[in-house]
């Protein structure tokens, strides 16, 4: 299956360029594709996928030609 993967520049993933489509195996899930780009699971716990407009959990099993965007959470004070 294939997903178009985004994400902010400033995210360390390694392998992959913004706007890629990538082609995964059935059954993968978000955690499954940030372990394969090499995002430690440290930094996971920061990251927020986002599919169609909705927030979605690491263990979210990715569908073909989903359109998947990897954001950082805020944070402040």
């Amino acid at each position: 299956m294939k997903i178009k993967l985004d994400f902010v520049a400033f995210l360390d993933v390694k392998g992959v360029t913004p706007g890629e489509e990538l082609e995964l195996d059935e059954g993968t899930t978000v955690a499954d594709l940030m372990d394969r780009l090499q995002i430690s699971r440290e930094h996971q716990q920061h990251v927020i996928p986002v599919i169609a407009g909705l927030s979605r959990q690491l263990d979210y099993v990715l569908e073909d030609g989903d359109d998947l965007t990897l954001v950082l959470k805020a944070a402040g004070g």
